[in-house]
């Protein structure tokens, strides 16, 4: 029994030192790949840095033909528009003077209506003022006739 467990101890260790073995080749291979990486993504960046700066002078020299391209566009564009821009002026000045003139005349027909309202309402206030007048004045005499008759009627001792 003591030699299958140091047969079993014996396997333990080569197995523990084959496991370190492995584990210090894969580390090794690792930073070997991480280090591999690190130069190729260098490489790369500095291959990508070398076509950009060969694109930005190639666009520079295309964005320069476009610009001019595009000002005398824009310039079109612009007489254009202010040609139109100053036909919408006249038309909307001649839509204001239409809807001004409009306006004026609806004003004149509402004042008119509104003085003849004012003159119906002023004149059925008179109106209403006098019957009212006349009916305190009825209202009064009446006051005055009961308290006649009631002093009247009444004995003047109390």
């Amino acid at each position: 029994m003591s030699t299958s467990i140091k047969n079993s101890t014996i396997e333990d260790l080569k197995l523990q030192n084959t496991s370190a073995q492995l584990e210090r080749r894969y580390d090794r291979k690792l930073r070997e790949m991480e280090d591999q990486h690190l130069h190729d993504v260098r490489n790369l960046q500095e291959t990508q840095e070398e076509q950009l700066r060969t694109l930005r002078r190639a666009y520079d020299v295309r964005i320069s033909q476009e610009a001019e391209a595009l000002e005398e566009k824009i310039h079109d564009i612009q007489l254009s528009n202010e040609k139109r821009s100053n036909e919408v002026q006249r038309s909307g000045e001649m839509e204001i003077e239409n809807l001004r003139t409009a306006n004026q005349l609806k004003m004149a027909e509402y004042k008119k209506n509104s003085d003849e309202h004012l003159t119906r309402l002023q004149s059925e206030a008179q109106i209403t003022g006098q019957k009212l007048h006349e009916q305190s004045a009825r209202t009064a005499r009446r006051i005055r006739e009961e308290q006649q008759e009631s002093e009247a009627k009444s004995p003047k001792g109390n």
